[in-house]
């Protein structure tokens, strides 16, 4: 009988590692593509700015062109850039990329933390413990606290679940070929 709970015991802190480490790697991922759409918007912006004020500088100037036509053209073309820059800053201001990008990081780092306490419990920790009600009490701790994280972590898209599965798959067979080659494999 306590043969079977220690081994359920240890499965489910297998099944719960797996989780969070499927968990951390999704919201990184997220995490990076808020990054990358802040930095797109904001680079967008600060170009669509500058060729504003270029072209705003240009139709003032009188030694450009003579001609009424070209200088309105240079008129409107800076008002709609400005108009373009200032509706992308806008975006900016209401998604709040690098605050949903941090969000996610944060969220993927105490994942991440759980996952390793985990791996330390699961591979070392776990052996000493010679009480089953112990091993059953750790358990329950690390459910908990699984459970308190996926309650405030913010919600992860199905893509980045499937990016994240794809990636560990890889790096688990990348960490098998090293093993078989005589490689070090390396614990994250």
């Amino acid at each position: 009988m306590n043969e079977d709970v220690d081994r359920e015991i240890r499965l489910q802190i297998q099944k719960l590692e797996r989780d969070t480490e499927t968990t951390s790697a999704s919201n990184f991922a997220v995490a990076q593509r808020w990054e990358l759409y802040n930095i797109c918007l904001g680079v967008t912006i600060v170009i669509l700015s500058a060729c504003a004020t270029a072209l705003g500088a240009i139709s003032a100037s009188e030694g450009i062109s003579s001609d009424p036509t070209v200088q309105s053209f240079l008129i409107v073309f800076s008002t709609v850039i400005s108009s373009a820059a200032a509706v992308l800053g806008s975006i900016l201001t209401f998604l709040k990329p690098s605050e949903r990008a941090a969000r996610y990081r944060e969220f993927g780092n105490k994942q991440k933390s759980l996952r390793n306490r985990l791996r330390v419990y699961h591979s070392v920790t776990i052996n000493f413990a010679d009480d089953p009600k112990e091993r059953h009490a750790a358990l329950r701790k690390f459910l908990t606290e699984k459970d308190a994280l996926n309650s405030d972590n913010p919600p992860i898209p199905r893509w980045a679940f499937k990016q994240a599965s794809k990636d560990i798959a890889d790096k688990l067979r990348r960490q098998g070929q090293a093993v078989r080659s005589g490689g070090i494999q390396s614990a994250n």
